[in-house]
């Protein structure tokens, strides 16, 4: 599999965001609403929640914006663009830079939101970078679900409902377990009290970054 095509894929779907930045925009105003109706929800004060529902309610607002954006990116593309990949590049290494590209996009989504669910919520997190590990790692999980999901949904007419049914009971386990690993941010618990999550959540992006690369091809051949 050869990097540097890859990194030419990669730099692609950079160039296609920036000339469709509406996309971009929409994604990050449906973040930051959804933030400030939890703000004025419980009473527009900061600290004025628990540590469970601060956390919760930063995953499931996480969780919807990522599918909100990866639904967003489900359009196919051009016909003849479809072709010219179909020549130049080899299936795994156009599904290898998608969900390198969509990991690095939803991390980012992710770092908006808690950047501004602790400014606008306080930020109750004791460990920071536990905390955003564990949005590292979950993100990860939900590019290389989403992407190959999306790829199947977008063969069919209603593509962003099927999208949401097929991921859903993907990413509930690692949802699950992300919420375990953040609240364990939130307590300050040693990053050691942690690590059973932390391989468990990396060892599911691996498995399901595997099954992506091991599946796609034959998306790849209709």
């Amino acid at each position: 599999m050869k990097i540097s095509l890859i990194k030419v894929l990669l730099i692609h779907e950079w160039h296609k965001d920036m000339r469709n930045k509406a996309s971009l925009y929409a994604t990050l105003l449906y973040t930051i609403c959804a933030i400030f109706v939890c703000f004025l929800s419980f009473g527009a004060k900061q600290n004025n929640i628990s540590i469970l529902v601060w956390n919760a309610l930063f995953w499931i607002i996480s969780l919807f914006s990522c599918m909100n954006a990866m639904s967003r990116n489900m359009a196919k593309d051009a016909d003849s663009l479809a072709l010219y990949y179909y020549q130049i590049v080899s299936p795994q290494q156009f599904i290898v830079s998608k969900i390198v590209y969509n990991a690095l996009y939803l991390t980012f989504l992710g770092l908006i939101s808690f950047i501004f669910q602790s400014f606008i919520l306080g930020n109750q997190v004791q460990d920071n970078l536990l905390y955003l590990i564990s949005i590292l790692i979950a993100m990860i999980g939900f590019s290389s679900v989403l992407t190959l999901v999306g790829s199947i949904a977008s063969k069919a007419k209603n593509n962003t409902t099927l999208m949401a049914i097929l991921s859903f009971p993907t990413l509930i386990p690692l949802l699950l377990l992300s919420i375990k690993l953040s609240k364990n941010a939130l307590d300050g618990l040693e990053l050691a009290s942690s690590y059973d999550e932390t391989i468990t959540i990396i060892a599911i992006d691996a498995i399901t970054i595997s099954i992506s690369v091991v599946l796609y091809p034959f998306l790849w051949k209709n």
